[in-house]
């Protein structure tokens, strides 16, 4: 469904914002160089790529990364 946008004020926003379909990736991009923590080195940064599609044709993404990866806040992955 392609809408212009913005929305009309008279949409029936109930009914198209409701959420259709949410997909996630982890994505793992390497370091341009080693990192060394107190506990711990990283060569990576983990990021978490999300993409919610809305029931009228709306697509929004979003994105988390932690320092670390997800070991150290699981909560954001």
């Amino acid at each position: 469904m392609n809408q212009q946008f913005p929305l009309e004020a008279t949409a029936c926003l109930d009914r198209d914002t409701k959420v259709r379909e949410v997909r996630s990736v982890i994505i793992d991009a390497p370091t341009t160089r080693r990192h060394r923590l107190s506990n711990t080195e990283i060569s990576h940064q983990s990021f978490v790529h999300v993409q919610v599609t809305l029931e009228n044709g709306v697509i929004g993404h979003g994105e988390a990364s932690t320092l670390g990866g997800p070991r150290w806040a699981e909560e954001s992955v």
